[in-house]
């Protein structure tokens, strides 16, 4: 957690004066440390949660939708059973979600990443990104498994970011989902 906490400074250019520092530190910690896009970061975060901090429909951070109402409107709009699960079910299920927030986020990195290479806006970062990313794998399940045995390392690996994912939501949701954080709908005035 120390490590996200860190690189998140260097992702807003806050860890020194120099540019080339705080991308070289977020690079390292997000992509080859966690796992984690550092241009998908950059995008959802710096670009959309900075400017827009609870706006649904524009910040990924508190739009839980479909899975979970934040809400109360977002209860009444849904129907039939999709009503009910919000009702009654979702607050037993949360914390069993809780447990894939680092793999959802790994996954949602990945398929922004391809995304960027694939477009035109591709750049120098998101080859930097893909580079990081993949040695994120040799370094912690390649080099690992060449020591121990496969299924070990790959539940090491998986208990490492089922734990993160919770690390992230004890250290973030507090920040994110207090009563006083109103959320609005975009095109809504604060």
């Amino acid at each position: 957690m120390s490590v996200a906490t860190d690189t998140h400074t260097s992702s807003d250019y806050a860890t020194s004066a120099r540019r080339w520092v705080n991308e070289f530190l977020t690079f390292f910690g997000y992509p080859l440390f966690l796992g984690l896009s550092a241009c998908h970061w950059w995008r959802q975060h710096v670009v959309l949660h900075h400017p827009a901090p609870n706006v649904i429909g524009t910040d990924n951070d508190v739009d839980l939708e479909p899975w979970f109402a934040r809400t109360r409107d977002e209860v009444e709009r849904s129907t039939g059973l999709r009503r009910i699960y919000y009702e009654k079910l979702q607050w037993p299920v949360f914390p069993f979600a809780v447990a894939f927030i680092g793999f959802n986020m790994q996954a949602s990195g990945w398929r922004a990443l391809v995304a960027g290479l694939r477009g035109a806006g591709r750049s120098r970062q998101h080859w930097i990104d893909l580079s990081a990313m993949l040695l994120h794998y040799v370094v912690w399940l390649a080099i690992p498994m060449a020591f121990w045995a496969p299924a070990h390392v790959a539940g090491f690996y998986a208990l490492r970011v089922v734990l993160m994912g919770y690390a992230m939501f004890a250290v973030l949701a507090p920040g994110h989902f207090p009563l006083e954080a109103v959320c609005i709908q975009g095109g809504e005035n604060a």
